[in-house]
């Protein structure tokens, strides 16, 4: 969505019903975005940019992947994270997002890094 175009969107959004986050994703006020667990997949025939995924679905995913796989390396959850989300290349830029929603799972303590393996938070707040 173009900078007016999405300005005019959020011109009008009910700021006591919708929040927006530090990456500028709208969320309704309800949502408490650190227990939020849903995320949207996408197939291989769409695939969002990293900036357009919510490092809160980004988490979510890997939170997904981690749990199936009772634990995973580092970059093999950056490929099957990206995956999810319709993507096929691990550039610097999208690997620098997944760093992001990576970092995010641990500082909610929804994921734990020990050496290169992520796996599950025991503990949760």
């Amino acid at each position: 969505m173009s900078g007016p175009r999405a300005n005019s969107v959020l011109d009008v959004l009910d700021v006591s019903q919708h929040s927006r986050d530090s990456d500028g994703f709208i969320w309704d006020a309800s949502i408490d975005r650190d227990t939020w667990d849903y995320f949207r997949p996408n197939g291989s025939a769409v695939a969002r940019k990293p900036e357009h995924v919510s490092v809160v679905e980004i988490r979510n995913a890997m939170v997904e992947i981690v749990r199936v796989s009772g634990g995973i390396a580092v970059d093999e959850l950056h490929r099957e994270t990206i995956r999810t989300f319709g993507g096929k290349r691990l550039t610097a830029g999208v690997t620098a997002r997944l760093n992001e929603g990576l970092q995010y799972g641990v500082n909610t303590e929804r994921l734990e890094l020990r050496a290169e393996l992520v796996l599950l938070a025991t503990a949760r707040k």
